[in-house]
């Protein structure tokens, strides 16, 4: 078994000193806002042989598995 991680807070002065840094003008916030982290995805749509899709709508049915 792992042994568990105890977290303490920092020392009064450098709690100050990371507080005081972050309201600093020169601190800039580098990273963009998540929507333009999300990559977007697109759907495309395949041509598929009416053949194909009954086999697999057989298989489903055979395996008792839904159809989405």
């Amino acid at each position: 078994m792992k042994k568990r991680i105890v977290y303490t807070n920092a020392p009064k002065d450098i709690a100050k000193s990371m507080m005081e840094s972050m309201d600093d003008d020169d601190f800039v916030d580098f990273l963009p806002p998540p929507e333009e982290l999300i990559l977007k995805q697109s759907k495309e749509n395949i041509p598929v042989d009416s053949q194909v899709v009954n086999h697999f709508k057989k298989y489903a049915q055979e395996h008792n598995k839904p159809l989405a």
